[in-house]
């Protein structure tokens, strides 16, 4: 992917990732945001595809990955879906805080 696919991709992850946070319908978001319903739908769909299944390993923990800029730079991923994402570096006080 060249460097314009990168951001868009990354824009429209950070949309997804907002919009899934927000509790609005995708509607509801586009409005909202000033987004063409059709694109992000189209967008939806795409990062869903590529969503990888969640393998945790035998201490429950998953691997974690560092995205680029506009993506989360640290995921909690639980086994029935739900993820919790941090776009900015925490404490490691904190997440044990949080998952203790």
């Amino acid at each position: 992917m060249d460097t314009t696919r990168n951001n868009l991709h990354a824009q429209m992850y950070a949309h997804y990732c907002n919009w899934e946070a927000s509790g609005q319908s995708q509607i509801g978001y586009c409005n909202s945001e000033g987004l063409s319903f059709f694109k992000f739908n189209y967008w939806v769909r795409k990062l869903r595809s590529e969503a990888k299944p969640i393998t945790p390993s035998a201490s429950g923990f998953v691997a974690v990955e560092v995205a680029p800029s506009g993506m989360p730079i640290f995921e909690i991923s639980h086994k029935n879906g739900h993820r919790i994402s941090f776009y900015q570096t925490i404490e490691v006080s904190f997440i044990k805080e949080l998952l203790g």
